[in-house]
């Protein structure tokens, strides 16, 4: 992964956070379909990745662990606090996206390397 590529995440999970919140319906995953189309063309297009140092890749991990403990404490939050959200299943989709942002904002904040 490289900033490029979370920056397009954070786009994407704003986005579907945005739609979510103003439609409530399934045009809330739309997003998901630009994130998985881009993806897979910058996949192919950073497929080689350098070497990485010990301290990035304990900055990595701990973002990773903060993105996914937000992800658990949204998908709680979303399923209780909406009975729409709830009924229609937009509640996970919408703290997927919300992992997205954050992982992106924590990416882009702490890790330097382009």
């Amino acid at each position: 992964m490289n900033k490029k590529f979370e920056i397009l995440n954070l786009f994407w999970g704003a986005l579907g956070i945005l739609l979510i919140c103003v439609f409530q319906n399934g045009w809330g995953a739309a997003p998901a379909v630009g994130l998985a189309v881009t993806s897979v063309f910058f996949i192919r297009r950073e497929s080689s990745e350098e070497e990485l140092s010990m301290a990035m890749k304990q900055k990595r991990r701990t973002i990773n662990i903060i993105s996914v403990v937000c992800w658990a404490i949204a998908a709680i939050l979303c399923y209780f606090l909406s009975t729409n959200l709830r009924e229609n299943g937009l509640w996970f989709v919408l703290a997927s996206y919300i992992f997205l942002v954050v992982h992106g904002v924590l990416f882009v904040s702490f890790c330097t390397h382009a």
